[in-house]
C-alpha cells in the first residue's frame, strides 16, 4: 500500500506507514476514535456557545436594571455656561415648553394671581378673575360686561385686590378696590381724572398709580382709601408704576426724552429719579421681586416678537423667553416664579392669550388657563 504522505510502498497488512508513520487505511477502532472525538468536540463547541450566550444575556439583564444616572438640564447647562440662553427645535424656549420635565425642587407655586379675563371676547368688557398659582380655583369677581375692569393687583397678604374700572357711568376709570374673593367692593377715586394700573405699597397704606388727565399722565400717589396725595411727577408717558418690595422706592416707564419709552426708579416722594434701562421697544407693566430683581418685556406688537427680560439698577439684562409672544411678568412672593401672558399656544390669535408661569431655576413652564378668550395682566401674591 503506497503512503499518500511520503510515496513509500508498504505491505498491504500495515496499518500505518513504515517511512513516517502517516495512517494508511481506517479500522473500526479508528473510526470509532473518530466519532467519539467528534462527539466530545461538539458538546465542547455547544457548551461553549450556551456560556456565551448565558454572559450575554446576564449582561443585558444587569444593564436594564442597573439605574441611569442622567444629568438635569441644569447641571448640564451649568458645564457648559450656557444655562440661560436654551432654545429648542420649533423656535420656543425650552423653559416655555409645558411639558419640560422639571427639575427636583421643594419650592412648589402658591398664591393668588389676579388677572384680566375678556369673558365674551370684547375688549371693552374686561373683567376681574383669580386663580391659585396651582391652576386650581378659578374664579371670575366681575361679572358686569357693561362696565370694563382692568389692571388689577393684589395686596401683599392676598386679601384685596385693586383695579381700574368704568364703573360707575363710564366715563372715565376709577380706582376700585374689594376682597379677593370679590365681595366688599368699592370705589376709592372720583373726579381726578381717569387713573389706570393701581397699586398698593407692600404695608398696604398708600397706592401709585397712573393718573390722565388734561393729555397728561401723572405718577400719583394716594391714600389706601383713595385720597390724592400728591403727583409724583408728570414725565411724557409715565405709567406703569410698581412698588419696591421694601415700600421704599417706585419702578415705572416713561419717555422723558420722547426718543422711546425706558424704566426709572425714583423715591416714594418722587426724588432722585433716574434710569436703569437702554433697550429699544419697552412698553411698560414690569414688576419687582422681592430679591431686588426687576422684569418687564421688549418687542413690537405688530411682529409679535416680545419677550420677557429681567434687568437690575445696575442696567444689567437678562432675556428668559424666545418665542411666543410675551408679556406682564410678575413675580411670585418668594420671587422663585413669575407668571405673564403669552400666544406661544395660539401665535397670532388675537383672543390666544393665556397664564402662564414660570420658574426661574430652570425654565419649567406651566400652562393656567385654556378660554377661547384673552386672559392678560396676570398679578401674583400670597
Amino acid at each position: 500500500m503506497k503512503c499518500q504522505n511520503c510515496g513509500f510502498k508498504n505491505p498491504d497488512s500495515n496499518t500505518y506507514c513504515e517511512n513516517c508513520g502517516t495512517l494508511l487505511k481506517d479500522t473500526g477502532s479508528n473510526k470509532n476514535v473518530r466519532s467519539h472525538t467528534s462527539k466530545i468536540n461538539r458538546v465542547l463547541l455547544y457548551g461553549f456557545i450556551a456560556f456565551v450566550v448565558f454572559f450575554i444575556i446576564f449582561g443585558i439583564i444587569k444593564l436594564i436594571k442597573k439605574p441611569v444616572d442622567i444629568p438635569s438640564l441644569q447641571d448640564a447647562l451649568s458645564q457648559t455656561g450656557d444655562a440661560e440662553n436654551v432654545q429648542d427645535v420649533d423656535g420656543k424656549n425650552s423653559r416655555s415648553d409645558e411639558d419640560t420635565a422639571p427639575t427636583q425642587t421643594s419650592d412648589e407655586p402658591s398664591g393668588k394671581i389676579a388677572f384680566t379675563c375678556q369673558v365674551d371676547r370684547q375688549v371693552n368688557h374686561d373683567q376681574i378673575c383669580i386663580i391659585n398659582a396651582d391652576g386650581s380655583g378659578w374664579q371670575q369677581l366681575t361679572d358686569n360686561i357693561s362696565y370694563e375692569h382692568y389692571y388689577s393687583s393684589l395686596s401683599t397678604d392676598g386679601s384685596e385686590i385693586v383695579f381700574s374700572s368704568s364703573l360707575p357711568d363710564r366715563k372715565g376709570f376709577n380706582i376700585f378696590i374689594m376682597n379677593s374673593d370679590g365681595s366688599s367692593l368699592r370705589q376709592l377715586t372720583s373726579g381726578l381724572g381717569d387713573f389706570y394700573a393701581p397699586d398698593l405699597s407692600p404695608d398696604g397704606q398708600y397706592i401709585i398709580a397712573t393718573r390722565h388727565i388734561n393729555s397728561t399722565n401723572y405718577i400719583s400717589l394716594l391714600t389706601r382709601d383713595g385720597d390724592f396725595i400728591k403727583d409724583l411727577n408728570s414725565y411724557y408717558d409715565c405709567k406703569d408704576p410698581v412698588w419696591s418690595p421694601d415700600g421704599q422706592q417706585i419702578l415705572f416707564a416713561a419717555d422723558p426724552d420722547k426718543t422711546g419709552i425706558q424704566f426709572y426708579i425714583m423715591n416714594k416722594d418722587g426724588s432722585n429719579v433716574h434710569k436703569v434701562t437702554a433697550m429699544d421697544g419697552l412698553r411698560g407693566r414690569s414688576d419687582w421681586s422681592i430679591d431686588g430683581t426687576m422684569a418687564s418685556y421688549t418687542g413690537e406688537y405688530s411682529l409679535h416678537n416680545r419677550e420677557l427680560f429681567l434687568f437690575g439698577e445696575n442696567g444689567s439684562t437678562q432675556i428668559i423667553t424666545d418665542g411666543g409672544d410675551n408679556l406682564a411678568p410678575s413675580f411670585s412672593p418668594d420671587g422663585k416664579w413669575i407668571t405673564f401672558m403669552s400666544y406661544r399656544d395660539n401665535y397670532w390669535d388675537s383672543d390666544g392669550c393665556e397664564i402662564y408661569i414660570m420658574r426661574l431655576e430652570d425654565g419649567y413652564t406651566v400652562r393656567l388657563t385654556d378660554n377661547n378668550y384673552c386672559d392678560y395682566q396676570p398679578r401674583w401674591s400670597k
